[in-house]
């Protein structure tokens, strides 16, 4: 009984605050109501904008991008895979070199955190065009 007696108490004070500062009351009751208009009328006469599809010429997969044949140090590009100890997956990856008319030195690597020490250690990474890491349950290197 005691906490409602408080809360009017509370409530009179608060009510006779407000009487006395009629326009801060006023105010404070039209701001939101004023803002709410504002924002309503912004978004009823803001037009949407039509924007045109794009459309993209298709890219040939099967070739390099033409400045990789004009690049004098082309010779140097590397091509790493991971794991190493597949035969079958050294074999993709040479089909893969041959492929191109680039050079590629194919380079093997045992391990992920092997890999990610050459990439991040060795200066000649730079020249590292792809790498590739297979998952696989191989437990020979002579499977598929």
């Amino acid at each position: 009984m005691e906490v409602l007696k408080k809360l009017k108490l509370l409530l009179w004070k608060n009510f006779i605050l407000k009487r006395r500062k009629t326009l801060i009351t006023l105010l404070e009751m039209l701001m939101p109501l004023l803002f709410c208009a504002i924002v309503l009328y912004l978004r009823l006469n803001s037009m949407p904008r039509k924007k045109s599809s794009t459309n993209y010429p298709a890219v040939d997969v099967s070739l390099l991008p033409v400045y990789f044949y004009n690049y004098p140090l082309k010779s140097k590009f590397q091509l790493a895979y991971i794991p190493s100890k597949s035969e079958t997956l050294k074999a993709v990856t040479e089909v893969v070199e041959q492929t191109f008319a680039v050079d590629f030195e194919v380079l093997g690597f045992p391990s992920v955190p092997l890999f990610e020490d050459y990439i991040i250690k060795d200066p000649k990474s730079f020249y590292i065009l792809v790498g590739i890491i297979f998952h696989h349950d191989f437990n020979s290197s002579n499977e598929p």
